[in-house]
């Protein structure tokens, strides 16, 4: 017959659970590998106590169960032991007040929502329990008024829709970013341009004399058609400028109304 490793001692120390269910599992596992499963209870709790090390026995003398004979029952009341008492309401009270944290996103609160429940026993109730927690603790407050507002509201829909509006939203806070980075860098050049306009007020002032001196030995005529065409020629540049303006900007400000009106669409059709 093969010889088979026998499972390490139990121990009282860290994580209980798992390590009882890691013991039980290796000496199970041991019962039919040395054939000692079709065993009589009497042997098999026999060799429980003596496999179980010291700490397990002091749990079992505890429990009375030193001397017992019936394998089954050795079995579950250690398993009673090692698993951790609840305490429902507890659990409860801290799934109730799980409200979504500012820069969370939707599915990191989704996902501890239902981590949280999983500990509750609420039994067939859990879906709607848990889509009631999702409308009531979400960050986003217009978002909430919507679900509010929807009389069949399920959970699956609550979290499509939940999913639908930040995705819209951060898709519209990346083209704003976008628009704005656009926007410092067509400002930027007209500022430089206006401080090299000033940088010349200096030299426009002092030659004002020269100016004069030369519109008196010009006549009237002359002086008022270079005036003109001074003026124009200022004006055309001006009104170049506000025309290339406008016709880039007005792409990006039509996406951004596109964005804000689909996120909408998405919202209308869940509601109808």
């Amino acid at each position: 017959m093969e010889v088979c490793s026998k499972p390490k001692p139990l121990s009282v120390k860290g994580n209980l659970k798992e390590n009882w269910k890691r013991f039980k599992q290796e000496f199970e596992d041991l019962l039919v590998s040395m054939e000692w499963d079709s065993k009589s209870d009497k042997v098999k709790a026999a060799k429980l106590r003596n496999l179980i090390g010291p700490e397990g026995r002091e749990r079992i003398e505890a429990l009375g169960l030193q001397t017992s004979e019936d394998y089954s029952e050795l079995i579950s009341k250690l398993d009673a032991w090692a698993e951790p008492q609840k305490y429902i309401t507890m659990e409860r009270a801290k799934f109730s007040s799980r409200n979504q944290n500012p820069n969370e996103s939707f599915d990191e609160y989704v996902s501890d929502l239902k981590r949280l429940i999983s500990t509750c026993e609420y039994g067939t109730l859990k879906d709607e329990i848990l889509k009631d927690r999702i409308v009531l603790g979400v960050a986003d407050v217009k978002l909430k008024e919507h679900l509010l507002r929807i009389s069949d509201l399920t959970l699956d829909k609550a979290e499509k829709l939940a999913h639908a509006v930040e995705t819209a939203k951060a898709s519209i806070a990346v083209m704003s970013s976008s628009e704005q980075h656009e926007v410092n860098h067509e400002v930027n050049p007209v500022q430089k341009f206006r401080g090299r306009g000033r940088g010349r007020g200096n030299f426009q002032r002092s030659s004002n004399s020269q100016r004069g001196q030369s519109r008196s030995n010009q006549p009237n005529g002359q002086y008022q058609q270079q005036r003109s065409q001074y003026s124009q020629s200022r004006g055309g540049n001006r009104g170049d400028y506000n025309g290339n303006f406008r016709e880039k900007w007005t792409p990006t400000v039509m996406i951004l109304l596109y964005a804000v009106l689909r996120k909408h669409q998405l919202m209308n059709s869940f509601t109808n």
